[in-house]
């Protein structure tokens, strides 16, 4: 295997750093820091709960991992490029990203979406497939562009069994399965150039009238 590539993860809870970390280091590559959001947007004041979840993040941190807290999206780019990424990891951060923040890794920024894109694209995708009686759920791993969840696919599973009395232990023991496999792919394909496969347009167009449809 070529060199590892320089990974800095961006997400939101400790055990979420920790599978990331863990899943990124087994692929042969490097976690270089972590970057957490302190507020639910931009520039806003710090909210408790988050300051608490940060607290717990640096708790089980890796000795000698850096730990980065953006006041806003507008810092990110600067405190990022000190770590000369090869790619940013995404999982549930809160902030859209600019343009000069998923352009400054090297190979780009992925994101980790528990869904089958185009399905279930946006926000609360596992609770839209519990509440359309869904048996199952997706999770896929695509780069990242403007469009919130657009971005060419890179790797993806479907299939993935919802219990019918579901909890979020179940989903997450579902993610702790499925994630660190796609991850390797992932980072492999874009490790070598892999521009990954665009997602089907039309068909997010038919998901996106009938999700809204249903709440009206």
């Amino acid at each position: 295997m070529d060199t590892g590539l320089r990974v800095v993860i961006a997400s939101y809870g400790p055990l979420q750093f920790r599978l990331l970390h863990e899943s990124v280091m087994a692929a042969g590559h490097v976690p270089v820091a972590y970057i957490v959001s302190r507020s639910m947007r931009s520039s806003a004041p710090a909210e408790p709960e988050l300051l608490d979840a940060t607290r717990a993040i640096v708790a089980g941190m890796p000795p000698g991992m850096d730990l980065l807290l953006p006041g806003g999206v507008g810092t990110m780019a600067s405190m990022l490029a000190g770590y000369k990424p090869d790619i940013l990891l995404v999982f549930g951060f809160n902030w859209r990203l600019s343009r000069e923040v998923l352009e400054l890794p090297r190979l780009g920024a992925l994101n980790v979406h528990p869904s089958a894109l185009p399905k279930y694209r946006g926000p609360s995708p596992i609770l839209w497939a519990i509440r359309n009686g869904d048996a199952s759920m997706g999770m896929t791993v695509h780069r990242m562009t403007d469009d919130i969840d657009a971005g060419p696919v890179l790797a993806q599973a479907s299939g993935l069994p919802i219990p019918d009395q579901v909890t979020s232990e179940d989903i997450w023991e579902l993610t702790k399965a499925a994630l660190p496999g796609l991850l390797a792919e992932a980072l492999e394909r874009a490790m070598h150039g892999d521009p990954g496969v665009p997602q089907d347009e039309a068909w997010w167009a038919v998901d996106d009238r009938l999700r809204r449809g249903s709440t009206e």
